[in-house]
């Protein structure tokens, strides 16, 4: 008797239609797939169709979304079919407004140790990217909402999501959660960097406020998300912080920024600062340009200004900064 094919053995026949994705046979088989009863399955074949764009699937995606929402958790443990499923409609381009809709406000409460934990978090954001990418009219509404999820990665994403939406009406949201506050300083990183991305001149005055007041954490979110911004005016702004500050750690995270804004003329600044300032200063400003240890003429630029720094040991330092990580391609 034939030994019954294992999981792992049929996630394995479906990784192998990778060599013809466009093949009749190819469709088909994940066509079957996306009707199966595990969830496992569902969402590689989901994967695979977004992977190999087969937009003649997107129905029995579809369909598959429909079966797996309306059914008891267990029958997609961790959300993860109908999250695959969302993500590949969402990158073709397809997909109905109502499963998306449904997607967006699904919520997943499975047993865990110790009590119930909300498995559908990834889900809601890729619905939301989804009725996106439609032009959804309610898409503004659902972002509000997913702004104040309980989840901190979907406020995150809700976002970023905001800010790849690219419309300025988005902004009042945002500025709405900052000002609210989060206990996730990660959400306000990413609600300020989409504020600055959606709308620099008229965000850049509360980013400020938020910097300068008291909570150093809430300080450090807003250099990290005028660096990640690369705005034009932000390296003004954080030089005007550094030159401001004296807290060690909010320093290095400034002149972490700093470097992040990837302008010539912060990278300038940085490596004066390697040759000409404070050895702690200068060495922060080495860890800082750490970042491009992979560009060969910031490098000579690094190593030449440590040289000629007054205190002998910032050399080997930066040294040991710029070729670990160039010699293993880490």
């Amino acid at each position: 008797m034939p030994k019954r094919p294992t999981l792992e053995d049929r996630l394995a026949e479906l990784d192998a239609l990778r060599a013809e994705p466009k093949a009749e046979a190819t469709a088909k088989v994940l066509g079957h797939a996306l009707g199966l009863k595990s969830n496992f399955i569902v969402a590689r074949a989901a994967e695979l169709v977004g992977e190999f764009e087969l937009r003649d699937l997107c129905d029995a995606m579809v369909s598959a979304f429909d079966r797996l929402i309306d059914a008891a958790h267990e029958a997609d443990k961790g959300c993860r079919a109908k999250t695959a499923l969302a993500e590949a409609l969402q990158r073709l381009n397809a997909g109905e407004d109502r499963g998306f809709l449904r997607g967006a406000r699904h919520v997943q409460m499975e047993p865990v140790w110790g009590g119930r934990v909300d498995t559908a978090g990834g889900l809601r954001s890729a619905s939301a990217i989804g009725l996106v990418r439609m032009n959804h009219p309610q898409s503004l509404l659902v972002l509000a909402d997913l702004l104040a999820d309980p989840l901190p990665p979907v406020r995150c994403d809700a976002a970023r999501t905001l800010a790849y939406r690219g419309a300025a009406d988005g902004v009042p949201l945002l500025r709405m959660r900052v000002r609210v506050g989060d206990e996730e300083p990660n959400v306000l990183t990413e609600c300020m960097l989409a504020m600055l991305r959606l709308d620099a001149g008229a965000s850049l005055e509360l980013v400020d406020e938020i910097f300068q007041g008291p909570d150093p954490l809430l300080s450090e979110s807003a250099a990290l998300a005028v660096g990640q911004s690369r705005v034009p005016q932000g390296f003004d702004l954080l030089r005007q912080w550094w030159n401001q500050s004296e807290d060690r750690d909010l320093r290095k995270t400034i002149v972490l920024a700093i470097a992040m804004l990837r302008q010539d003329d912060a990278t300038a600044y940085l490596v004066t600062q390697v040759g000409q300032g404070r050895f702690e200063d200068a060495c922060d400003a080495v860890d800082a340009l750490g970042i491009y240890r992979h560009d060969q003429a910031v490098r000579e630029r690094v190593l030449d200004a440590a040289k000629s720094h007054a205190d002998s040991d910032l050399l080997p330092y930066a040294r040991k900064v710029f070729e670990k990580g160039a010699d293993s391609g880490g």
